[in-house]
């Protein structure tokens, strides 16, 4: 899980059609952004289709503000958009050691 002032990586930026309804500002895969705050949150089809609630966490980014739901909360990303910062670029370091020594 991610914590207040980590920087994490867009990973998937692909939203659904009810997203970009509901949505003002959305992440782009690859960007870098800094967690603002994070919350328990809903799935969007959970909003959109009134299924059950389903609850996953929601990230908050830094110059990325929406509209807020029925509770007044904002709406947030699901947290499986995004990875770490630094677990990105030890990957990466792996991924390049790897490749040096095949």
């Amino acid at each position: 899980m991610f914590h207040t002032g980590q920087k994490v990586v867009c990973i998937d930026d692909q939203f659904c059609e009810e997203v970009h309804k509901l949505y003002t500002s959305l992440p782009k895969k690859d960007t870098t952004y800094v967690v603002r705050g994070i919350n328990d949150g809903q799935s969007v089809n959970a909003l959109v289709m009134d299924y059950r609630c389903v609850q996953e966490p929601a990230v908050y980014l830094i110059g990325l503000f929406n509209p807020c739901n029925s509770k007044g909360l904002e709406f947030g990303f699901s947290s499986n958009r995004f990875r770490s910062l630094e677990e990105l670029k030890q990957s990466n370091t792996k991924e390049k050691k790897h490749e040096i020594y095949c």
